[in-house]
């Protein structure tokens, strides 16, 4: 006897996430400066990336992809 019907699909989501950074160097003189700025997950996909195996909550989420976030960033060279 089988628990699952034959037509069940027990794979996962496939997981997409774009990451874009922008980046500028600047410089002046001697010195050197690389502003940048990065966006993760541009897309905001929500990707299960865990699901829970105990019997009582079979296949329940447990874990989502982050969400979408940015980050500045500077970076001065003397």
């Amino acid at each position: 006897m089988n628990l699952l019907p034959g037509d069940t699909n027990l794979l996962s989501e496939r997981l997409n996430q774009l990451d874009i950074r922008f980046g500028k160097i600047i410089r002046y003189g001697r010195t050197r400066t690389n502003l940048s700025v990065d966006v993760f997950n541009a897309l905001n996909n929500d990707t299960i990336t865990g699901q829970s195996t105990a019997y009582e909550t079979l296949w329940r989420p447990t874990s989502i992809l982050q969400a979408r976030f940015v980050k500045f960033s500077a970076q001065f060279d003397f």
